[in-house]
């Protein structure tokens, strides 16, 4: 019987087995498993990678979408747009810094955010107070990109 894999992470990673493994071996050993220089190796790295001065590692997707915000002045009370097809943890990181999430529909061909229901998001809460919506947050989902052109 054949079979239709939805993801196949060992065909994407097999190429890689013994570096992962190597890398892997080497936090093990160094007892580091928060922090210490193979992070450090890492940000460098992704830093020139990316062509950039400065890259910081985070614990989690959602520590790395709250300091975004905080980064941007987002806090409480604060408006900020989220696709209402997401995971927790996204609508979390919005809690967390204190601001209130607006939710959007999809659109049902990608399920990310449906720019219709987000002009109408935007133009409904920042004519309605005096705390318009500060940010957007975009979420790409199932190899679908948000559509960031077509919202600008």
């Amino acid at each position: 019987m054949n079979k239709i894999r939805i993801s196949d992470p060992l065909s994407i990673t097999s190429a890689y087995i013994d570096e992962i493994t190597s890398t892997v071996d080497r936090v093990i050993k160094s007892g580091w498993y928060i922090g210490g220089e193979e992070v450090i190796n890492f940000e460098n790295e992704f830093s020139e990678y990316l062509n950039i001065n400065y890259t910081i590692s985070t614990g989690s997707g959602t520590d790395a979408l709250q300091l975004a915000l905080r980064s941007l002045g987002i806090g409480t009370g604060d408006k900020v747009v989220i696709v209402s097809h997401t995971a927790v943890a996204t609508v979390a990181a919005i809690e967390m810094v204190g601001a209130i999430p607006i939710f959007v529909d999809i659109d049902p061909k990608t399920y990310t955010i449906d720019i219709k229901g987000l002009s109408e998001a935007l133009i409904s809460h920042n004519s309605k107070s005096r705390k318009s919506i500060k940010a957007i947050v975009p979420v790409h989902i199932y190899g679908h990109p948000a559509p960031y052109s077509s919202a600008y």
